[in-house]
């Protein structure tokens, strides 16, 4: 019997649920949250969920699946959307990868701000879609090296005008995908990351704005879900 978590965004968790014998069931996430409850009337059958929340970015759930005596009989892990360990971040003193960016580290925003990262939220392992954008791609040698993102993380991507300005629309990375420049392919992820700052801003990530997660969004849903705890599990750098 096995969980798997075939695609994600921003506010969603699609699985496919299978191998269990007959008899009836139902997904848990965290172990608190009931999702649904179903009745399998075949062991070949398969079950495709999926869970709306409410859901946060870059937050790593666990579902199980419990029968009627309470017995659990499998987990699966599932993470939201983030960006992939090779990226660079630009910083006032030139780019930094993002898996060395820590708390107090200044980046710098889409208009050429510096700003404070509070966190940087390491993510856990998990299958995932991820978006491959290509250098050049986008605009004129942007990104400046391929970006690799998980899908439901919006960016900004250059105006038409083509005066070196970004569009004030956000684009779910997904949203661009042409499979030729901009590709998707699931992956199996060992770990991600996604930049926590104050607000959420658009920080400068290869080259184009990439959204960050917001400060007090990301501790009110832990202290709302009663994940606190849970929460330094994903390593707050």
């Amino acid at each position: 019997m096995s969980i798997t978590c075939t695609s994600s965004t921003d506010t969603t968790i699609s699985l496919s649920i299978t191998g269990l014998a007959a008899g009836f069931y139902q997904l848990e996430r965290d172990m608190t949250t009931f999702i649904t409850s179903f009745n399998i009337a075949n062991p070949t059958d398969t079950v495709n969920v999926t869970d709306i929340g409410p859901l946060s970015p870059s937050i790593t759930y666990t579902y199980t699946v419990v029968d009627v005596n309470s017995t659990i009989f499998t987990a699966q892990t599932c993470a939201t959307t983030c960006i992939l360990p090779g990226a660079k971040i630009q910083t006032p003193s030139g780019h930094k990868l993002i898996e060395d960016i820590v708390a107090g580290d200044m980046v710098v925003d889409e208009h050429g701000n510096n700003v404070k990262v509070i966190h940087n939220i390491k993510n856990g392992f998990g299958p995932k879609d991820v978006v491959t954008i290509k250098q050049g791609s986008i605009g004129n040698n942007l990104p400046f090296e391929d970006l690799e993102i998980t899908h439901g993380h919006p960016i900004r991507i250059p105006e038409i005008s083509g005066n070196n300005g970004f569009t004030k629309t956000e684009h779910t990375v997904e949203s661009l995908v042409d499979n030729e420049q901009i590709t998707t392919e699931k992956r199996g992820l060992k770990c991600s990351y996604t930049l926590m700052t104050e607000e959420r801003i658009f920080v400068m990530i290869n080259g184009i704005p990439v959204c960050t997660f917001a400060e007090k969004e990301f501790f009110e849903y832990c202290e709302s879900s009663k994940k606190a705890g849970q929460c330094i599990l994903y390593n707050l750098q």
